[in-house]
């Protein structure tokens, strides 16, 4: 994959990215659904503030950096799945993001050992910052970070942690829709998230297409 393929790629999944806030935007409530509705809803449409951010490390090859920021919305999709369901304003108030992550196994059973993974990043040692470091330069106190194209695995790293970040965001759409049972008030929008549901799993192929040659 070359620069420009890169690129392209992280773009297309700001794209979808921005797509699925759109949706959270149009999301609305049945005559069952819970008081933390319009909470998880706010909560959801405010996350796509953190794409934008990973988006811009990604970009710049900030792989420590990227892979950490990917831990905070994975948390945040974790709290949000759990208070989806709430009705009580004290226990809304109560909720621990951190307990949230057992919860969320529930619908994504690997991200246990996703969240296990990215914490690695959270809790530096110094084989981690010496891996991450092309070089050193104390007089002038520079240091250089190793980017995307100075090293491929890392570049696939940041991508692929991407991909599947964007994948957990639009999930979520269909924890709404089909585990909370939104389908029936939201037709329109249902039917527009199975295509990009589609659309989706087409680009992230065509990725892989490309990470393989």
């Amino acid at each position: 994959m070359n620069e420009k393929e890169y690129e392209e790629k992280i773009t297309e999944l700001m794209k979808y990215a921005n797509t699925v806030r759109d949706m959270f935007a149009n999301l609305k409530p049945n005559d069952y659904s819970h008081t933390s509705f319009l909470f998880t809803q706010t909560g959801l449409i405010r996350l796509y503030a953190s794409f934008q951010a990973i988006y811009t490390l990604v970009a710049q090859g900030y792989a420590i950096e990227s892979i950490v920021l990917a831990r905070f919305i994975h948390e945040q999709l974790a709290y949000m799945y759990s208070l989806r369901l709430i009705d009580d304003l004290e226990e809304i108030d109560s909720l621990k993001v951190t307990k949230c992550i057992a919860k969320y196994k529930e619908r994504i059973d690997y991200i246990g050992n996703v969240y296990g993974m990215t914490s690695e990043f959270a809790h530096l040692d110094m084989k981690f910052i010496n891996f991450y470091l092309k070089n050193v330069d104390f007089k002038n106190k520079r240091i250089t970070v190793l980017n995307k194209f100075n090293d491929k695995e890392i570049g696939y790293t940041m991508l692929f942690t991407l991909v599947m970040t964007v994948e957990l965001y639009l999930d979520m759409i269909f924890v709404f829709l089909d585990v909370d049972g939104l389908r029936n008030s939201n037709r329109t929008l249902s039917d527009n998230a199975d295509q990009i549901k589609i659309d989706f799993k087409d680009l992230i192929e065509r990725i892989k297409g490309i990470v393989n040659n």
